[in-house]
């Protein structure tokens, strides 16, 4: 979920609200925090109101391509200090999965239409693509010295 108010930042009020209906449980940011003027200082609100986990293309939103801002997401998540979880989006693929985590050290990932045939939203999920996403995932987090 995101939420914004008339200024362009986060909806403190909103994102509240959501915490409480779901009765404190796990909160998922979507891309929208991305698009606040400093979106480091949203990342700060965001932890501090309890959210657990949220999206991240590097800067750029919902157009935004993960491959195309590295650095960026590498200052996310040295902000981040492992304070909340990044999943890494945006354009994410079977072609790019393995390069993105060990470049960022990142290893949550959120794909949607990179693992469909079309690539896009409509298109319908493809299982060998799942598989082969899954496989380069796994090859990434083993260079990066983690558990899978």
């Amino acid at each position: 979920m995101g939420c914004l108010d008339e200024s362009g930042e986060i909806d403190i009020d909103a994102f509240k609200a959501f915490l409480e209906a779901a009765e404190n449980g796990s909160l998922h940011c979507h891309l929208a925090w991305e698009l606040t003027p400093n979106p480091l200082q949203t990342l700060d609100k965001l932890i501090e109101l309890g959210v657990k986990s949220l999206r991240t293309t590097g800067g750029s939103g919902l157009l935004g391509k993960a491959e195309q801002n590295i650095g960026e997401i590498r200052s996310y998540a040295a902000h981040a200090q492992d304070r909340i979880d990044l999943f890494l989006a945006g354009g994410v693929n079977a072609g790019n999965i393995e390069k993105l985590i060990t470049e960022t050290g990142l290893t949550n990932v959120h794909v949607g239409s990179g693992a469909r045939e079309p690539e896009a939203p409509e298109g319908i999920v493809i299982e060998d693509t799942v598989r082969r996403i899954r496989q380069a995932m796994d090859r990434a987090v083993i260079q990066l010295g983690h558990q899978a």
